[in-house]
């Protein structure tokens, strides 16, 4: 699902577009997300590089995410560039039916907002987000949409690099 990077609005939440801009090998990936904003802020967008690392010892999966600039993506009329975020998504596995899985993020979304709007706006989008995302796993593994995609990483395993 984390994978299905076009697909990240059906779960991120606020999350009004999600597109990969440029893949990196397997693990690694440049992603632009634009978020939808409650009136009357402006939406903010923000250009996205992640990177997933596997540690066979604890058998975690971490996604690295960090905000970058490209003149490949410039900033768009109506939208705040946010000027930096800073963020993970950790996967462990517990066992083969049970993944334990935290998020975290740090974000300024730039321009001239007051903080408690800020705080007040932010402080549910952890907690959405995970819940959105376990339920999109459960529709699409019931689906089989991703069956492929496990499979590779089941076979890779202990050999991901």
């Amino acid at each position: 699902v984390l994978r299905d990077i076009n697909k990240g609005k059906e779960w991120m939440h606020s999350c009004k577009e999600s597109k990969l801009i440029k893949a990196i090998g397997d693990r690694k990936f440049i992603v632009y997300n634009v978020t939808n904003a409650p009136w009357p802020v402006s939406d903010r967008d923000v250009l996205v590089e992640s990177e997933a690392t596997y540690d066979k010892a604890s058998r975690t999966v971490t996604i690295d995410m960090k905000s970058i600039e490209s003149p490949d993506v410039p900033e768009v009329a109506g939208l705040v560039r946010m000027p930096r975020l800073i963020g993970k998504f950790t996967l462990k596995s517990v066992n083969d039916k049970v993944t334990y899985v935290t998020y975290e993020i740090d974000a300024d979304p730039g321009g001239m907002l007051p903080h408690w709007l800020v705080r007040m706006a932010s402080k549910d989008i952890p907690y959405i987000t995970l819940t959105n995302l376990r339920d999109r796993v459960k529709v699409m593994a019931a689906n089989g949409t991703y069956k492929e995609d496990v499979k590779l990483y089941r076979e890779m395993g202990d050999n991901w690099n």
